[in-house]
């Protein structure tokens, strides 16, 4: 129960132990009502000790009680703050999803190191074909570089599986190659073994992991343990701007068949959906909102790994500028081992399209600006006008949005 009226308690000093003296003015206290009678006479529990007060309500037993200290004199009065108003369901999605969320990069990598003839020697686990069935729908290069293809991988990044259900889209051959389709497939495959419980991600899973490999500042994996790359990436939230993540490659074969190593790919494959999670809460429609915000990633396939492309795709109406029509502006984050990290930031208005790099390397921007000629060709070739074509060299001016400045959780006692 809550009690939400203004409301005035008087404990008196003199019958009140010696904890109420160190209380100051201005400081909220948690309390518990223990119960009232008919007179107004309560009960409250602070912390470990009861007291007496005055009510003009009254309190029935087990109600939470959120109170300030407003004068410790010779009668202390405590005044009954209101109750916070109740957390959104998006935000209590987040807020759970945050502490799980990691990198898909890490897990990739882990599935490719086991997927090597060196570490099959052993008998395949039953979820091998899963891990596979994740790998092998992965977009390469080839599609991710194709119009349709890369439409294909965007659809099927998970963003937006539950809008396929909902429409009766994802039935057959389209849903079986959505990305957290196919790590909720996982996930049961791993749960579904005669091992141990499946442990999430944790204190145990670190320890596994031996000491950093000289000169990389990177762990390397020991003998029968999952890779588990430090720092984990940024998260995905609301407003946040996209950032390159560096490829992650394991050297060192594992064999998929202890059970410790199931357990700590299995608390991957939650981390991972977790961050799945996390981009589609961040992409959900704002209420007020003009336009569409989708933040997603887009893992491309190579040789034994899997590049992590961070994408920002905002749509904004009524753009006088643009003549009424819709602005669409695509945000890129990627590194890739040649280039380093890059950002790049696309805008489109129906009938104009501009394009501007961002790279931290020297080479790499003299390579970019040394291609843009044949870029403002080819985009000229498909029809469009062609306004900004250029390549910074330096760090990318949004790097640092106001959905990164901070915390994302703050805490009050």
């Amino acid at each position: 129960m809550q009690i939400s009226a203004p409301l005035n308690f008087s404990l008196q000093i003199d019958s009140a132990p010696e904890g109420a003296r160190s209380w100051r003015s201005g400081q909220i206290l948690q309390a518990l009502s223990l119960g009232s009678d008919a007179k107004g006479l309560a009960r409250i529990r602070i912390g470990a000790q009861v007291f007496n007060a005055r009510s003009s309500l009254p309190l029935p037993a087990g109600t939470p009680l959120s109170l300030k200290v407003v004068d410790n004199g010779e009668t202390v009065q405590l005044r009954l703050m209101p109750p916070p108003p109740p957390e959104s369901p998006v935000a209590a999605a987040v807020r759970a999803a945050l502490p799980r969320q990691d990198s898909l990069g890490a897990l990739f990598a882990n599935l490719f190191a086991m997927a090597r003839p060196t570490a099959a020697t052993a008998r395949p686990p039953a979820w091998a074909g899963a891990a596979a069935e994740v790998l092998a729908r992965l977009p390469d290069r080839a599609q991710a570089t194709n119009p349709r293809g890369l439409a294909q991988a965007l659809r099927n990044s998970g963003l937006f599986l539950e809008a396929k259900l909902a429409t009766g889209s994802g039935a057959g051959l389209p849903l079986v190659q959505d990305l957290k389709a196919l790590l909720l497939n996982l996930k049961r495959a791993l749960a579904g073994g005669r091992d141990a419980p499946v442990a999430t991600r944790g204190r145990a899973q670190d320890a596994a992991v031996a000491a950093p490999r000289p000169g990389t500042g990177e762990p390397s994996p020991s003998p029968g343990a999952v890779y588990v790359p430090r720092p984990p990436p940024a998260p995905p939230l609301r407003g946040g701007q996209p950032r390159p993540q560096p490829r992650v490659q394991v050297r060192t074969e594992f064999n998929p068949a202890p059970a410790p190593v199931r357990q700590q790919l299995a608390g991957q494959v939650e981390s991972a959906l977790a961050r799945v999670q996390l981009s589609q809460l961040a992409s959900l429609p704002v209420a007020g909102g003009d336009g569409v915000q989708w933040l997603l990633e887009l893992p491309v396939r190579g040789e034994g790994y899997a590049d992590i492309f961070q994408l920002r795709l905002d749509q904004q109406q009524r753009q006088a500028e643009s003549g009424g029509r819709p602005v669409w502006q695509v945000t890129l984050a990627f590194e890739l081992p040649e280039l380093g990290p890059v950002h790049a930031r696309i805008r489109f208005d129906g009938e104009a399209v501009s394009t501007c790099f961002w790279s931290e390397r020297g080479a790499t921007a003299d390579l970019f600006n040394g291609a843009l000629e044949a870029l403002r060709r080819d985009l000229r070739q498909a029809g469009l006008s062609v306004g900004e074509l250029v390549c910074r060299h330096g760090v990318y001016p949004g790097a640092t949005s106001v959905a990164d400045a901070g915390p994302v959780i703050r805490e009050r006692i």
